[in-house]
């Protein structure tokens, strides 16, 4: 035997044994993919944080009006 069929029979080997290994763990991820799957889903809360973002945006910007309807009246925006 060759030094080099010595070494593409190692490579392919080597390959061979890292595939067998690779499909193991892809055995074993799927399996811990599906338990999770299968476990209950808890409750969302997402209404209310959606109902606090949208009051605290419409606070904002009822904070802006007003300071605009402020500087409006008191005559800052003139140009003179």
């Amino acid at each position: 035997m060759t030094p080099v069929t010595f070494a593409l029979s190692a490579a392919l080997v080597s390959c061979q044994q890292r595939e067998k290994a690779m499909a193991e763990a892809s055995q074993r991820t799927r399996t811990t993919v599906t338990t999770r799957v299968d476990s209950p889903v808890p409750k969302r809360r997402t209404n209310k944080k959606k109902k606090a973002g949208i009051s605290t945006a419409v606070a904002i910007i009822i904070i802006l009006l007003v300071g605009f309807i402020y500087v409006w009246k008191k005559g800052a925006l003139q140009w003179d």
